[in-house]
């Protein structure tokens, strides 16, 4: 019985003995300035297979665990890193940094404490840096650079390095000079970054050096250029004789496919005259105009045409219309005719009349003259005798017609009577009416009417005086 107990103790021991891990244990101070870094190993050890967990004990914001769980197998050791990286404002002093060890298989526990001396390094330090604005193509993003002197003593000559990145290449590099900074004093560095167009979407990069003396210290940050569509408006518009031509022209100065819609306010008068490119959408004066597809740097235009002819031309008419009426409708006309038509021959007689009518709105007196070429002997017919006054050339004629009322008409006859036949028409001279209006004189005229009959074969009809010249 005694020997089966102590056989059993034995065992237990033998089994807890080979589950065992151990951990690198430290008897040194690691010292570690401020503002740099430094990476601590630490071995662990199992002589059979497990999984170690590993934590740290009053957690340090600048103390950084490089894996929380290591994988071991039998008498081969595994590395567990510990990033120590110290900010610029950590407190110098002595640190102790505590990790706890558990094997998941036997949940074993261990600890192994790390001491690490803090010192404060003195130097000029970029302490942030920031990026804002109009993160996109066309946009700028400013990025301000907060620097401080962390040293005793003051510095001067300080020299800023700044490359500004995007995704594939650099897009600026600025060189600032700051004089002269006394011990605590802080400046900040403004750099206005200007984005191109179609400038690629994506993380760009911030890369600053700054040196005084033989220190060097460096920072970076990242910032991200939106993908977007930046639509920019042309508009171009050309006067023409009645009305104009409009183009608008949207660019996309962006680095992303975008729409853009076109909006215009248009009259409801000029939109009657409205031609060219249709609008998409339209309501009372609101017109729009949907643009597709704009890839970046691509550029689509509307044009549409404001066309006043229609209009002007009915305007024309109108007036047109009202002169008539009221002009050329309006007042003492004058008809100069031929009774009979027949051949011109020795002798025969002709009957002219010569017919005008008062078309204004009241009563009138006119003075009507009519002038027979030589070639024809003159005499009275029935009705209102003529005035003669007769020359070589010819006769002339006048009538006075007194009290012409509104509407009336009056025709005035006298015969005419060739003293020579002749073949084909003579075209006689125009009788003309002599009014007032408003205190202004107005002469109206007839046509010329045309006395004889035609040749058949259409000879040129002759006018009396050509006539009268040829004999």
């Amino acid at each position: 019985m005694r020997l089966a107990f102590a056989s059993l103790i034995a065992f237990l021991f033998l089994v807890n003995f080979s589950l065992a891990f151990s951990v690198t244990n430290f008897d040194q101070t690691f010292t570690v300035p401020t503002t740099s870094t430094r990476q601590i190993d630490m071995a662990i050890i199992s002589d059979t297979a497990d999984r170690v967990s590993v934590n740290i004990i009053d957690l340090k914001s600048w103390v950084t665990l490089v894996t929380s769980q290591v994988t071991l197998e039998p008498q081969k050791p595994q590395t567990v890193s510990l990033i120590v990286s110290p900010f610029i404002d950590t407190q110098s002093g002595l640190y102790k940094v505590s990790l706890l060890f558990e094997s998941l298989t036997t949940h074993e526990l261990k600890k192994a404490d790390i001491f690490l001396s803090v010192e404060r390094r003195e130097i000029v330090d970029i302490q942030k840096i920031l990026v804002t604005g109009d993160l996109k193509p066309l946009g700028t993003a400013n990025v301000e650079l907060r620097i401080k002197n962390l040293k005793t003593v003051t510095v001067q000559n300080i020299q800023v390095n700044t490359v500004i990145s995007s995704p594939t290449k650099n897009i600026a590099t600025v060189n600032k000079v700051i004089s002269r900074l006394d011990p605590g004093q802080e400046t900040t560095i403004s750099i206005p970054v200007l984005l191109d167009k179609q400038a690629e979407s994506g993380y760009y990069s911030v890369n600053s050096e700054l040196s005084d003396d033989n220190n060097v210290v460096k920072a970076s940050q990242t910032f991200s250029v939106l993908s977007a569509a930046i639509m920019i408006k042309n508009e171009y518009q050309y006067p023409s004789i009645f009305g104009f031509k409009k183009t608008i022209t949207i660019t996309n100065y962006g680095n992303a496919v975008g729409n853009e819609i076109v909006t215009e306010t248009i009259p409801v008068f000029d939109a009657a005259f409205l031609s060219g490119d249709k609008p998409t959408s339209s309501y009372q004066n609101i017109n729009n105009w949907l643009i597709t597809s704009i890839f970046p740097g691509e550029s689509k235009s509307i044009t549409y045409v404001i066309n006043y002819t229609p209009f002007f031309f009915f305007v024309i008419a109108v007036l047109a219309a009202i002169w008539l009426f009221f002009v050329k409708l309006r007042t003492v006309r004058i008809r100069k005719y031929i009774l009979h038509r027949k051949e011109l021959e020795e002798g025969e007689e002709f009957t002219v009349a010569v017919e005008v009518r008062n078309a204004l709105n009241r009563k009138i007196d006119t003075q009507i003259h009519d002038f027979v070429p030589a070639v024809f002997n003159v005499k009275d017919a029935q009705g209102f005798k003529a005035t003669k006054k007769k020359s070589n050339v010819g006769t002339e004629l006048s009538w006075h017609a007194k009290d012409l009322k509104q509407n009336e008409e009056r025709v005035f006859t006298y015969k005419i009577t060739p003293i020579f036949g002749i073949h084909g028409t003579i075209k006689l001279p125009r009788a003309s009416v002599i009014f007032e209006v408003n205190k202004k004189k107005i002469e109206n005229c007839s046509t010329s009417p045309l006395v004889g009959l035609p040749e058949e074969r259409g000879d040129e009809e002759k006018t009396w005086l050509s006539f009268f010249k040829r004999k």
